[in-house]
């Protein structure tokens, strides 16, 4: 995944409202990590398309390095962003900006 920066001074950028394009803020729901990483397969098997934080497409998490946290982002039928969010137990990597999963680990 693409590394981005919307130059707001946050370590690695904080792109998620100019490339979701979230005309408003979204709702995030804290989830338990092993529950985050079904997520992805879960809400595909009930036709919502998870995405990533850049609102592309996503094949599982983003990482979001600086808090450090992981998140699956997709829209509800309203067309609402909405976000599960889980809270990692690693040292902040600033750093890496945006990053998915796989690259995290």
């Amino acid at each position: 995944m693409e590394r981005r920066s919307s130059g707001s001074g946050r370590p690695g950028g904080h792109a998620l409202e100019p490339r979701l394009g979230a005309t408003g803020p979204h709702v995030a729901f804290d989830v338990a990590l092993e529950d985050l990483l079904r997520a992805h397969d879960t809400l595909k098997q009930h036709g919502v398309a998870p995405l990533s934080f850049f609102g592309e497409p996503a094949n599982g998490p983003s990482v979001i390095g600086w808090m450090p946290a992981a998140a699956v982002y997709f829209r509800d039928p309203d067309g609402h962003l909405l976000e599960y969010l889980a809270m990692l137990p690693d040292v902040p990597r600033p750093g890496l900006g945006i990053v998915t999963w796989s690259e995290w680990q």
